[in-house]
């Protein structure tokens, strides 16, 4: 699911031809994507003979989000100016 998130970035990146407005709303879209993805992995169970289970899905898609939407805001700004 993790290689998908990737999938929507590289196909949405492609579709709006790069451009910085664009691939602000794709950052957008991907984080959303990461955050469906940790969602689905807690809620499924997979990951759970790790020692720290849990914890490692949140604290790695909280990140992943926040890397993501910390993109999102550059692209903007880049539109901006």
């Amino acid at each position: 699911m993790y290689a998908g998130v990737l999938g929507v970035g590289l196909l949405g990146a492609v579709a709006v031809r790069f451009r910085p407005q664009g691939m602000a709303w794709v950052m957008l879209i991907v984080a959303l994507a990461q955050m469906v993805a940790g969602g689905l992995a807690l809620v499924a169970g997979w990951g759970t003979e790790g020692a720290s289970w849990p914890r490692d899905v949140v604290v790695g898609t909280a990140i992943f989000t926040a890397l993501w939407l910390g993109a999102a805001v550059q692209f903007h700004r880049a539109a901006q100016g």
